[in-house]
């Protein structure tokens, strides 16, 4: 499901007035040996990094998440950058990938290890990686079936799946190492996507890799992110802008307008779609992908009640009436 750094999305209107005072956003928070990560907001001219991720919530609210444990959170019609503590250890990483429950829990991933749990109106460092001896592997997809049910995936054969309780390291097949990208249909079942072009599949409690395609001993792109229409249809896309088209039961690599990496994949209908990267955005009508604009991201969020949201690092950015608007831009503050 879904991953835009430094302003990409060009000639947006700004939509929404904000107001950059610090306002206490978030309710205070108690628990023996935590960290509140978020009592106080920030001026939005303090933001220094770039937006990697966004998703909305039903209610008018919404999180973005980036590079130097930036944090966002969108209510009553304005972006307020969110204060986090050094005591929280995410100071200096950048969060990859956010995946809300509903507005009262969620997950956010990144490098390092990262892994923040946001619950009774505070983001908490889970510390995973206490496993490790030292900083562990980069987390590059969250996505949480519900609050008892979510997965990891990222770099060094890293999946893990939560049950309600705990985090759990998951095996994956021989072959696999870095994967980047996943897209659960059910808790039965899921695709992921990483290096060397590889697609896997989650079914019968296991991770299998999907012999698609010949293997190689050149280096091959990676695909960065996967998304699934149906049990029966989804995209990828990935490095040298790659598109993959899963149809009929088989996985099928597809003409691409662009030679540019493509980070992440979203589709409205089996009719319609959009696909970003760092310099490209592409829109996917009338049975073909075509390059709409120089300018793209990293990261796309669409759901039918708040529609389709992008975070391109200076910009969070909202399509609407057949435009992209600029819901903030952090590089006029």
């Amino acid at each position: 499901m879904t991953q835009i750094r430094r302003g990409y999305i060009a000639s947006f209107t700004v939509a929404v007035t904000f107001i950059a005072a610090s306002i206490a956003i978030l309710a205070s928070c108690t628990s023996s040996g935590d960290i509140c990560a978020v009592g106080k907001s920030i001026p939005l001219k303090q933001v220094q990094a770039g937006m990697i991720d966004v998703q909305m919530l039903p209610a008018n609210s919404g999180w973005a998440v980036g590079n130097s444990n930036a944090i966002m959170h969108y209510a009553n019609g304005q972006w307020t950058a969110l204060d986090v503590p050094a005591e929280l250890g995410v100071s200096s990483i950048s969060l990859a990938k956010v995946s809300m429950v509903s507005a009262d829990e969620g997950w956010a991933v990144g490098d390092g290890s990262a892994m923040l749990h946001y619950q009774n109106g505070c983001w908490r460092n889970y510390r995973w990686s206490v496993q490790f001896n030292s900083v562990g592997p980069d987390l590059k997809d969250v996505q949480m079936l519900s609050k008892d049910d979510g997965w990891i995936v990222g770099r060094d054969k890293t999946a893990l799946h939560y049950n309600g309780s705990d985090w759990s390291k998951i095996d994956l097949p021989a072959g696999v190492t870095n994967i980047f990208g996943l897209d659960m249909l059910s808790g039965s079942e899921g695709w992921a996507v990483g290096e060397q072009l590889s697609i896997l599949h989650y079914t019968a409690g296991k991770w299998r890799l999907v012999p698609w395609r010949e293997p190689s001993n050149i280096l091959e792109p990676s695909l960065n992110s996967v998304y699934m229409v149906s049990q029966d249809e989804g995209w990828a896309v990935g490095e040298q802008g790659v598109i993959i088209h899963y149809h009929s039961g088989k996985w099928e690599q597809v003409s691409s307008p662009t030679n540019r990496t493509l980070t992440d994949v979203t589709m409205l209908s089996a009719t319609e779609g959009w696909a970003v990267g760092p310099t490209i955005m592409l829109h996917y009508t009338s049975g073909g992908w075509q390059p709409i604009d120089d300018y793209g991201g990293y990261h796309l969020w669409h759901s039918s009640d708040a529609g389709l949201w992008a975070a391109s690092g200076d910009h969070i950015a909202h399509y609407a009436n057949g435009q992209w608007v600029s819901s903030v831009n952090l590089g006029n503050h």
